[in-house]
């Protein structure tokens, strides 16, 4: 009995050696093999176990990737993404900032700006991708292979600010939409990374900003209240709030003024199932915002502008104007297929001039709020606030205004 007790045991030991040995071997296999630049299945398998994040969603711009993301359990602070190809190359990364949360109850948005990467050309191209996203404690996260799709039509969108009436001109169907050429400010942006181009013109005199202005995933409220003068100013000229519902829920936004005062928004339910859009975004536009407004907080409130922009995933742009107000004459922009040069938005606003408040779908701009007019209308009858210039008729301002852009 005794004897055949430690046959036994010693089988065992010597088991368990071999498996140990093994190990071992495969430990210093896999870490040669396992390069910054790759990723093998085993490396997979074991960092999976510290948690698992689920990848509703991949689009592709032409400078950016955008991801709705959310945790299959547990709740992490990410602050870095690394994408690789279908058999484990790394084709991108980058950091996110600021970090974002993942959880399994809410999706996250996870952008990418694919300018700032040498690999950005071969992002590109559609494919099935993994996303890898680490924390600030180098814990790393897998996610299953999803498809990476091309976003449907441009993510850019602009806004002309004409500042004063042009008085001699009598051609437009009311005074209140002329403005002159030479006293205007506009600002192109893009929705998905806040890169920005800001131009103002006095007397013919072009001066331009360029930056990164603000875009707002993980939270639904603005508090320019808690915020300081500086901080405000480096806000930008355009605030973006992305809906993480995808237009598949009510999703409310607010925004504090420097006063107190709060405004709200609502993106009402669209659809029923996420997938059927693409981006839902609300723009908030501060029409006072200048090069030279460093250190300016008066007045501002985001909410001289405010328009939904959504993109369905069959191409068709949906564009809704939830508030508009001020002395200010605002022409907004938008084309599927990219906005004109912004050096060419002078010889626009000319052509507009001349063309009696007329343009045509190419030249980008889908309606114009006129001088002193604001939404939404609280009278009773007819008034003419919001004018189509492709169309050539005022849209009625009772009503929600909602404009559908063909591709």
């Amino acid at each position: 009995m005794y004897i055949k007790g430690l046959s036994m045991v010693a089988g065992t030991a010597i088991l368990l050696l071999t498996m140990l040995a093994a190990l071992t071997i495969f430990y210093f296999w896999a870490s040669n093999t396992v390069s910054e630049t790759s990723i093998s299945a085993e490396r997979i398998v074991k960092e999976v176990g510290n948690g698992v994040v689920k990848v509703d969603a991949v689009y592709l711009g032409p400078d950016y990737m955008l991801a709705y993301v959310r945790a299959e359990r547990g709740t992490y602070r990410i602050d870095r993404v690394y994408v690789y190809d279908e058999i484990g190359r790394l084709i991108a990364s980058a950091k996110i900032e600021p970090p974002v949360t993942v959880s399994p109850n809410r999706v996250t948005i996870v952008s990418m700006d694919l300018g700032k990467t040498r690999l950005r050309d071969r992002i590109r191209g559609v494919g099935l991708v993994r996303l890898v996203f680490a924390t600030g404690r180098g814990m790393k996260l897998y996610s299953p292979l999803v498809f990476a799709s091309r976003m449907p039509a441009s993510t850019k969108v602009g806004i002309i600010v004409g500042r004063y009436f042009l008085w001699t001109a009598r051609d437009c169907p009311s005074i209140s939409l002329t403005l002159d050429p030479t006293q205007i400010h506009w600002i192109y942006m893009d929705l998905v990374t806040g890169s920005y181009h800001f131009y103002t013109i006095n007397n013919n005199n072009i001066t331009e900003k360029s930056g990164r202005g603000t875009v707002i995933k993980d939270t639904n409220v603005l508090e320019l209240n808690e915020m300081t003068t500086e901080e405000i100013s480096r806000l930008g000229p355009l605030i973006i709030f992305i809906n993480p519902t995808r237009g598949s829920e009510d999703y409310y936004v607010t925004i504090v003024d420097v006063n107190g005062n709060k405004h709200r928004f609502i993106l009402a339910k669209l659809v029923n199932q996420t997938s059927q859009v693409t981006l839902d975004a609300l723009a908030c536009f501060e029409d006072m915002w200048a090069i030279n407004s460093m250190g300016h907080r008066h007045g501002f409130d985001y909410a001289d502008h405010v328009v939904r922009v959504t993109l369905f995933s069959n191409g068709t742009i949906r564009l809704e104007v939830l508030w508009a107000s001020g002395y200010y004459l605002h022409m907004l922009m938008y084309n599927p297929k990219g906005l004109p040069s912004p050096l060419q938005v002078p010889s626009l606003v000319s052509k507009y001039m001349t063309s009696n408040c007329t343009l045509e779908r190419s030249d980008g701009v889908v309606y114009v709020k006129a001088h002193l007019a604001w939404l939404p209308y609280r009278g009773s009858e007819f008034r003419r606030f919001i004018w189509d210039p492709v169309n050539a008729s005022w849209l009625d301002p009772r009503h929600t205004i909602v404009l559908t852009i063909p591709q």
